[in-house]
């Protein structure tokens, strides 16, 4: 018997194993992109952008629906690189000094202009939550976040944290975390120190109890500072005072414990600085902030010639419904390829 039910858990374990490798892999081709620059699903589609254009794909047949964007400061133009959010009926992009409004499937809507540099918003139910960077009567720069109207007016500082340049100090590069926040059942989540400490508010910016984990935070070693100011050295607008950098960017003695925070399905995807073998360490929380599980998942490197090191040196990825989406630029840079990684909840 014992026998019997060891052989069944064996064919059960092969069968799982078989059906993720089977539904892991490419989905489509997509020509005529060279280094997209971020990526977005939703339920019937998905959003590359790239330089100040948007492209909108089925997700059913991976046709391209429509695009829209272009450099420029007029209707349905952006100045600067958009970001976009995908919502419950609609997208919204920031761009700089602009935020703007289209249907799901790429229809323009609405556009507030003259918003302040620097200001980046997400929807909090009827009005939304925005990141913003002040300096104070000293001179030190801070980074806030604020609760703002549906007219992007401020309503109330919720959180700052002071920045990683520092007077007198130079730059901190990598002593806590770049500031992450996510929106998730009504509750605002805000990752800005180097522990593994989320905070927590509700709808009005009251704070609620935080999640916390108990977490050994990522050495931070010669190699990783080597990578950082190669980054420097050969950046243009950098390369011709590197000295200076090289001066006056100082390292930790560790990675702070939390290095992205996002909302996917109603869980919240927390990525640290740990990787096993191009493998990524995550934890998925519940919107309640229970920890649901760890998993590692193969995040692909960045094509771009210039990606920063352990910040923004991954390929453009998003996480819908279960399943880790991701664009692989390929060797002859003229097309990537969409792939798809099923992700064991």
């Amino acid at each position: 018997m014992k026998k019997l039910i060891l052989i069944l858990l064996i064919l059960l374990v092969f069968i799982f194993t078989f059906t993720m490798a089977a539904h892991a892999g490419k989905l489509a081709t997509l020509p005529g992109h060279l280094v997209p620059n971020a990526l977005a699903v939703s339920d019937d589609y998905f959003y590359i952008t790239e330089n100040s254009t948007i492209y909108v794909y089925s997700l059913k047949d991976f046709k391209l629906v429509k695009k829209f964007g272009k450099k420029g400061e007029g209707p349905g133009e952006f100045k600067g690189m958009p970001t976009l959010t995908v919502c419950a009926d609609r997208l919204m992009v920031n761009s700089t000094g602009k935020v703007s409004f289209y249907t799901i499937d790429g229809t323009y809507l609405k556009e507030f202009n003259n918003i302040a540099s620097g200001h980046t918003f997400n929807p909090l139910g009827s009005r939304f939550i925005g990141r913003n960077s002040l300096p104070d009567k000293k001179g030190q720069l801070w980074a806030t976040i604020n609760i703002y109207d549906s007219s992007f007016n401020k309503v109330k500082e919720i959180y700052r944290q002071e920045s990683i340049t520092k007077i007198g100090k130079g730059w901190q590069l990598f002593s806590r975390t770049y500031f992450k926040y996510v929106v998730c059942e009504n509750k605002i989540l805000i990752a800005g120190d180097k522990d593994f400490v989320i905070e927590v508010y509700d709808l009005n910016g009251t704070l609620l109890p935080a999640i916390k984990l108990n977490y050994q935070r990522v050495k931070f070693t010669e190699e990783h500072a080597k990578k950082v100011l190669e980054y420097y050295r050969t950046k243009p607008d950098t390369r011709d005072e590197y000295d200076w950098w090289e001066k006056n960017i100082h390292f930790p003695d560790y990675f702070p414990a939390i290095r992205d925070i996002f909302k996917a399905d109603n869980l919240i995807y927390v990525r640290t600085y740990k990787e096993k073998k191009n493998y990524h360490e995550f934890f998925i929380f519940t919107a309640s902030g229970k920890l649901h599980r760890q998993v590692f998942l193969p995040i692909a490197a960045s094509q771009a010639k210039l990606a920063y090191p352990y910040m923004r040196d991954s390929a453009p990825f998003d996480i819908k419904s279960g399943k880790l989406y991701q664009l692989i630029t390929g060797d002859d840079k003229e097309e990537c390829e969409l792939d798809v990684y099923p992700i064991e909840l």
